[in-house]
């Protein structure tokens, strides 16, 4: 039977977004029924979004840019359980036999602290990945002192899809996985739904 999870965050009324009422007494009438309206406030690297190489390059390839069928693709699902860097060899023996040229990459990981080492970013290239996604909250150390994962990322064009979840209820390494980025212009990164299909 087809199963449909859903990897997306819930957008949340806090610091980092606002859903904002307008007063009832402003509600247009229909029908009888008011209308509900009201204003949502969304900061950048907040709920799930999808994000391309123009974050860092300003000629980079913005997400209104990406073609409509690279947001439908399949995807090879892993889930890692070390600790610190993930690296080329990490990826090798978790994904090496399953990967497909032309798949997004979709990394569980237990220890929600890891980032990605420069080299596991070759070895995404050499595979011919084509999307990158993570439950991970940051996928590199920080500004301090980071890998440079996203440089490598980025001159390649491989997007990522960040800030995902539920990749635990997976119950396949391999599965297609649909994102629908919001269509906006000029912007890097934009909140998306992302969800993948078990058949």
């Amino acid at each position: 039977m087809r199963q449909y999870i859903d990897i997306t965050k819930t957008f949340r009324d806090n610091i980092d977004g606002r859903i904002i009422p307008h007063k009832e007494e402003d509600w247009p009438v229909y029908c009888g029924y008011k209308c509900a309206a009201y204003d949502l406030l969304v900061k950048s690297h907040c709920y799930t979004y999808f994000e391309t190489s123009a974050h860092l390059f300003r000629d980079g390839i913005k997400p209104i840019d990406v073609p409509i069928e690279n947001f439908f693709l399949s995807a090879t699902i892993i889930t890692l359980s070390g600790k610190d860097g993930i690296t080329y060899q990490e990826l090798e023996e978790n994904a090496g036999e399953v990967i497909q040229s032309g798949d997004a990459l979709l990394v569980h990981c237990e220890d929600g602290n890891r980032y990605f080492e420069r080299n596991a970013i070759k070895w995404m290239i050499e595979k011919g990945v084509k999307l990158l996604g993570s439950n991970l909250e940051t996928y590199d150390r920080g500004f301090e002192n980071p890998t440079g994962m996203f440089v490598d990322l980025f001159k390649a064009n491989i997007p990522i899809i960040a800030n995902i979840t539920n990749l635990d209820k997976i119950p396949v390494n391999r599965a297609k996985l649909i994102v629908l980025p919001l269509k906006v212009p000029t912007v890097c990164l934009v909140p998306a739904r992302a969800i993948v299909i078990v058949e």
